[in-house]
This record gives structure tokens, C-alpha cells and sequence, in this order.
């Protein structure tokens, strides 16, 4: 393991956990939360587990999703059917939770039911850029590269699974406070993870054997990016494990309704990225990208897209990033859940 570029000293990575042991769910309200779970140091724990249906799964996404997607919901059902924003602060760009004005529905469970569904979708959206914004070298934790873990196999269908289980917790009342979710989670997580056949640390450990030199190669070391050998960029919400060469159980796939009670997800509440102050690095050539030049044209009609043009220092790369853009009031919720301030690596 290496920080800044510097071995920790003393510090073995033990990544392996099992479905039984995985301690005390905490909901992640503080910036040590990121840095215990990096070093090891936090009641939780966090790791690889394989399952005979869901493939590798990595349960610090898991948690991390699930905690965005009860932060979420605690703003979200306040203002069900407002046009407003959330602002979440930035990674490689600013990120921004837009809710649109919409009619939800009469009755109140159905209202609860929306919002939860709503959140989990819009929490999962915010994994799936965290993968991007990794690969480009954001550090949720300065000094931690991230590069390594950008798209590994297990990523984003781990992230899935924490934004299902965070609904299921909160549709069983898991939702009261902070105490009443984490106790939920100490439920939901194992037994999902037992319901996908989650196999023992030494079955685990063997299963990594297994694909050593396909998925990843054992002569490199933590945070090298290219330990990982294999990746799996689709960032949808309906989705498969990352098939396992050797695994003959039919896996279990997992997703996300586009729309509820008749109303589409995606029409009353996005993900928006807007231009922000973040400099990133440009491995290539290790030169700063400097944003220059921005340009706005028709998406759709009603919507206008935003691009942000950056150049490399050298002049060599170039690039054009591109998002829809709504005009948007801010707002805040008023539940009383802190917004989680980093996802773990």
C-alpha cells in the first residue's frame, strides 16, 4: 500500500472479508469515516467477498452507495415535487442533483415509495461518475490513488446492490434516524450477501488465485493502476455480475425501475456535472489539463448542453465534455441525516 507515492510502513492490505464478519454498518457523516476505511481502522469491515451468483463483490461500495442513497432520500421526500437542486460538492466537476417540478402521487406511501426509488437511482448515477472521475485521478482522500480501482469488474454491481438494499431498508422503516438505518444494514447485507452465495475468506482467496494474470496481476503492487487487469465500463442500472470464467451457477442480475406509479425516474430528478475549479493530471504526458474555452448549444428541446473544451500543457491532448443543463433553485432539505463526504476507494 503507498500514500503519496511512499509505502505505509507496517501496513498490509487484508482485503478479504466474509458475509458473517463484516462488523458494525456505521453511516459514513465524517471525513475520518474515508480515511478509517482506507487504513483499516474503522468498526466496519470492508473488503472483497465472492458469491456464487454476484461475482466478486466489493462491500465498500455497497455501504458507500447505500449511505448516499438514505442521505438523498432524507432531502428528496421534504420537497417531493418541487423543482430545486442539491449540490454535492465536486469531483472533477460540480455535481449537482437536479429535482424537477412534477404532481406525486395522493397517497403518502406511494410518496415515500417514489422518493426512496428516486434517491437509490440517483445515488447509483453518483457511483457510476465516481468510477469515471477515478480513472481521470480524483482522490476521495489526497495522497490515496484511486486509478487502480476505477471500473474494476466488481464496482458498479456492488454499488447496485448498496442502492437496493438502502431502499429495502428504508421502505422497512430503516429511515428514523441514523441508529435505526445502520441496524437495518447489520440485517440486509449479510443476507443478501448469504441469498447470492457467499462463500468463506479461503474460497474467496482461491477465486482470486483463480483469475490472477486475467483480472489482475499479482506482481504489481497497491496503487499501481494497472494491477487490475480487466475492467467493466457499462454504467448501467440494470445489470449482470461481471461473468467469472470458472462459475457455472446462473448469476443474479439486479436493477432499477426507469419509472414508478407511472412516472419516469429520470424526468423528475438527474445528475448534472457543471464546470468547477478541479485541475486534473494527465497521465500521458504528466501534464496539468487547464480547462479553456466553453460552448453551449441545443440538446433537446427546452434543454441546453454545456461543454467545457480543456487542452494539455503541451498542446497534445484535447478534449470536449458535454452534459444537458436545466436552469435550476437551489434548496435544502430538512431531514436530519449529514450528507456522506467521500466514497472509499
Amino acid at each position: 500500500m503507498q500514500a503519496l507515492g511512499i509505502p505505509v510502513p507496517f501496513y498490509q492490505l487484508d482485503n478479504v472479508v466474509e458475509a458473517s464478519r463484516l462488523g458494525h454498518h456505521r453511516y459514513n457523516d465524517s471525513a475520518f469515516g474515508a480515511v478509517s476505511n482506507v487504513l483499516g481502522l474503522s468498526s466496519e469491515r470492508d473488503g472483497l467477498l465472492y458469491t456464487r451468483r454476484g461475482g466478486f463483490i466489493d462491500i465498500a461500495h455497497v455501504r458507500d452507495t447505500a449511505d448516499n442513497t438514505l442521505y438523498l432520500f432524507s432531502q428528496i421526500l421534504p420537497r417531493l415535487g418541487q423543482r430545486w437542486h442539491i449540490s454535492l460538492g465536486e469531483e472533477l466537476a460540480q455535481r449537482r442533483i437536479q429535482l424537477n417540478a412534477f404532481t406525486p402521487p395522493d397517497d403518502a406511501a406511494q410518496r415515500y415509495t417514489l422518493a426512496a426509488y428516486l434517491a437509490g437511482k440517483l445515488a447509483y448515477q453518483l457511483a457510476a461518475w465516481h468510477e469515471i472521475a477515478q480513472w481521470y485521478g480524483y482522490q476521495s482522500v489526497p495522497g490515496f490513488s484511486e486509478e487502480i480501482s476505477a471500473f474494476s469488474p466488481e464496482d458498479l454491481y456492488s454499488n447496485l446492490l448498496g442502492a437496493r438494499l438502502a431502499i429495502d431498508a428504508i421502505l422497512q422503516g430503516g429511515a428514523v434516524s441514523v441508529g435505526s438505518y445502520n441496524r437495518a444494514m447489520e440485517t440486509l447485507l449479510p443476507a443478501a450477501l448469504n441469498q447470492l452465495g457467499a462463500v468463506s475468506a479461503t474460497q474467496t482467496r482461491r477465486q482470486l488465485a483463480g483469475i490472477d494474470g486475467d483480472w489482475w496481476d499479482s506482481h504489481r503492487r497497491v496503487p499501481e493502476k494497472f494491477l487490475v487487469l480487466k475492467r467493466n465500463y457499462d454504467t448501467g442500472d440494470n445489470r449482470l455480475p461481471t461473468p467469472v470464467p470458472f462459475e457455472r451457477t446462473a448469476p443474479q442480475r439486479l436493477m432499477l425501475p426507469q419509472q414508478l406509479y407511472g412516472i419516469s425516474l429520470s424526468d423528475i430528478g438527474e445528475l448534472q456535472l457543471w464546470p468547477g475549479n478541479a485541475r486534473v493530471i494527465c497521465r500521458r504526458r504528466r501534464r496539468t489539463i487547464r480547462r479553456q474555452t466553453s460552448a453551449t448549444w441545443r440538446c433537446t428541446p427546452g434543454r441546453r448542453t454545456r461543454g467545457r473544451y480543456w487542452k494539455s500543457a503541451d498542446g497534445r491532448h484535447t478534449g470536449l465534455r458535454r452534459r444537458c443543463l436545466y436552469a435550476a433553485d437551489s434548496g435544502k432539505g430538512s431531514a436530519p441525516f449529514p450528507a456522506p463526504p467521500a466514497y472509499a476507494p
